[in-house]
């Protein structure tokens, strides 16, 4: 049978050890994943192994490799017994439809009572000098309405594309990052932030292991925060190892914030935004209330909604040079991944310390229960 990709989770410090595994246990050769400057997710070196070998992650010590039915067994019997600690299949991803042929022909309407309704003012801090990556489906090389810094562009997809064709990842980057439109419409919290924005998903589905591969390749570039908006069901063992990788990106002072999910009001926080150690944002209407498919916090450590922000009709940038209004736990994740990033410039507090800030700050809510919105709606300093 065909090879297919696998996500290993190896003992830290073991990097040597688990890539002589792989060369003498399954014929495998890992390759150390290493950055080029702009795009590309992977140099010369790294995209062949990217396709038939395997990447070796430190700063996550994790390995995605290619590996057949057989070699993955072999895995699993090695889990626990020694540098391997944990194997996955690779899994699906997803984000929400973005909108219905009849939908794209509203003319987009600005939606400056998000950016009020989180403080965020003329005066403030813009996020200066801070980091923020988007892991999503890419973005949009028409650049309308960013008039910022240069964006960084990487990709962890198998065509080492990096244009976003959906709108998603360009539309979130815009609400981290973005700054007016052509009538002067401010959309973007941190205009001044610089963005890495890597595009991990082909339009609506991603896969699991190019979303590793992107927080890899965020760490390596020393961001600050790390904005995820896709999501996918909270299995417990797959919750454990984002704890993990979660734990390591705080280690390294990056705090990751994640969409809590749309599979509300009955359904809990989903994956990464159910692991322990990552931020998960719900979604507000515009009347501060819960927005309807906002997950809601569960029962299990983890499965928590932290704090929310604006979510409802929220209008950004899009594919093709456009502005779209769209709805979800995507919009409210990067208005708090932009907030993130003004609180880093404005008092250089960084992983679990900006976690705390930004939820300590949060302005309670009196029309929405904690299981809906957390410690309330994210404030700019």
């Amino acid at each position: 049978m065909m090879p297919a990709k696998a996500i290993i989770v190896y003992q830290p410090g073991a990097a040597d050890a688990v890539t002589q595994f792989f060369q003498d246990k399954l014929d495998v050769s890992l390759v150390a994943y290493s950055l080029p400057g702009v795009t590309g997710s992977g140099s010369d070196e790294t995209r062949p192994a990217f396709r038939t070998g395997g990447l070796l992650l430190p700063r996550l010590s994790t390995v995605v490799a290619n590996v057949t039915p057989r070699q993955f067994q072999l895995l699993k019997e090695h889990k626990g017994r020694g540098i391997i600690e944990a194997v996955y299949p690779d899994w699906v991803t997803t984000t929400p439809r973005l909108r219905s042929a009849k939908s794209w022909a509203k003319v987009p309407t600005p939606s400056p009572g998000a950016l009020k309704a989180m403080s965020v003012s003329t005066n403030g801090p813009t996020g200066t000098g801070v980091k923020v990556a988007v892991l999503d489906s890419g973005f949009d090389p028409n650049r309308k309405g960013f008039g910022g810094p240069d964006v960084q562009l990487w990709s962890a997809v198998e065509d080492n594309s990096t244009a976003d064709r959906y709108g998603h990842g360009t539309h979130c980057a815009g609400l981290v990052g973005g700054n007016v439109d052509d009538s002067g419409n401010r959309f973007g919290v941190a205009p001044d932030v610089n963005l890495y924005c890597c595009k991990v998903m082909y339009g609506q589905i991603g896969l699991g292991s190019a979303l590793v591969l992107g927080i890899e390749g965020a760490l390596a570039r020393r961001v600050d925060v790390i904005l995820i908006a896709q999501e996918f069901s909270a299995k417990a063992a797959r919750r454990l190892d984002f704890d993990y990788w979660g734990q390591r990106a705080i280690d390294q002072c990056t705090l990751i914030i994640a969409a809590a999910g749309n599979k509300g009001p009955r359904g809990t926080v989903r994956l990464p935004g159910a692991a322990v150690k990552v931020a998960a944002v719900g979604a507000l209407t515009n009347s501060a209330g819960p927005l309807e498919n906002s997950s809601r916090s569960g029962s299990t450590a983890g499965s928590e909604v932290d704090f929310a922000a604006p979510g409802e009709e929220i209008y950004s940038a899009c594919a093709q040079g456009r502005y779209l209004n769209l709805s979800g736990t995507s919009m409210a994740a990067a208005h708090a991944a932009g907030i993130a990033a003004l609180w880093v410039e404005k008092e250089k507090v960084y992983g679990a310390d900006l976690w705390v800030k930004m939820a300590s700050r949060a302005a309670v809510l009196r029309t929405a229960k904690p299981a809906e919105a957390g410690a309330g709606i994210v404030q700019a300093p």
